[in-house]
């Protein structure tokens, strides 16, 4: 097997493998160690208040988010300019 290969094979066993440690957690904390939940509840309760208003203004805004961002190009110069106004010897 060629040397990328095995690199790029573990970095996705990596990833997986990386994905899987908030659920070994979880079953840590709530099978293993039930007492260890008053610790991890409320950081778990934050997160979530914290993702679902994320989520709640970037849907209410995206609008204005994406103007704020981005303006939509007005023909005054650019990439898309300098491409159709090329040289017909190309």
């Amino acid at each position: 097997m060629h040397a990328g290969a095995r690199a790029l094979g573990s970095r996705a066993v990596g990833f997986w493998r990386g994905f899987t440690f908030p659920f070994r957690g979880a079953k840590f904390v709530y099978r293993q160690h039930p007492t260890l939940v008053r610790f991890w509840a409320f950081p778990i309760l934050i997160t979530l208040a914290t993702l679902i208003g994320v989520v709640a203004v970037s849907l209410g805004y995206s609008d204005d988010l994406a103007n704020a961002m981005w303006t939509a190009p007005d023909g005054q110069g650019g990439l898309g300019d300098a491409w159709s106004n090329r040289p017909s010897s190309i």
